[in-house]
């Protein structure tokens, strides 16, 4: 009795022309091939790389700059923020102080990066159920002034407290150190309102991002998800650094 191949296996598929004529043959391991180019992509749009030992990523340290890159980012901040501040007020110190906050908006800048990511990866652009740019920007935009509003007034109170603290233990002979301790309170504030402020105009440009990693992917570009994020943590670092130079020098309230 003749066997029967299995129901399960599956057979390749020809492809024709309109007109019926045979262009080639599509097997499963084509088909799978296929897939796995599409997997490869989203992992490297999200920031992975599928099968890559860490000796091939360039060892720990290229590992931590690009799992950490907002550490680096800071350290290059402060040194920027101190410089600034010495060039526009005279005083280093404020400015280190200001930077503290600079990972506030380095991180929210990240989370942005990676909002746009997965909303890209989760979405085709054709979808019916795809948020439009427009409610895209307002959720993320609204997201990011209500992580803000809760960072100003955890600080503000912080402050207060720190200030409040200091009074009530302050002498005659301290009163130049109370007045140095209020200075650098101001500064840390200030540097709060610019982290924050960078925050929000990072999601007000997150369409950019989205629509840069459609164009991309109509192009067949390939785009790195770790690229896309270096570049959000850098503009938030530059918006950052020019807004609390500007507090801190009172061109800006």
């Amino acid at each position: 009795m003749p066997r029967l191949p299995p129901a399960s296996r599956s057979r390749p598929a020809p492809r024709t022309t309109s007109e019926g004529r045979l262009l080639g043959i599509v097997t499963v391991d084509d088909a799978l091939e296929v897939l796995q180019e599409e997997h490869e992509e989203d992992l490297q749009i999200a920031g992975s790389a599928a099968g890559v030992s860490p000796d091939d990523r360039g060892g720990l340290l290229s590992q931590m700059l690009t799992s950490e890159m907002w550490c680096f980012l800071w350290a290059v901040g402060i040194a920027a923020c101190s410089l600034m501040s010495g060039a526009l007020v005279g005083d280093y110190l404020t400015g280190l102080v200001a930077s503290v906050a600079l990972p506030v908006a380095l991180r929210l800048a990240d989370g942005m990066a990676r909002y746009a990511i997965n909303s890209y990866l989760e979405y085709d652009e054709e979808d019916e159920d795809a948020p439009t740019l427009l409610g895209f920007a307002l959720k993320g935009v609204a997201v990011s002034v209500v992580i803000s509003a809760v960072v100003l007034l955890v600080m503000t109170g912080v402050t207060n407290a720190i200030d409040a603290s200091v009074a009530s233990h302050a002498s005659a002979g301290m009163i130049e150190q109370e007045g140095a301790i209020g200075e650098l309170m101001t500064s840390l504030t200030m540097g709060f309102k610019a982290a924050a402020a960078a925050a929000v105009l990072s999601f007000v440009t997150a369409p950019a991002y989205l629509v840069t990693l459609r164009r991309r992917d109509k192009a067949g570009a390939d785009t790195s998800g770790v690229a896309l994020r270096m570049v959000a943590q850098g503009v938030a670092l530059v918006v950052f650094v020019a807004l609390a130079s500007l507090m801190l020098a009172g061109l800006v309230g």
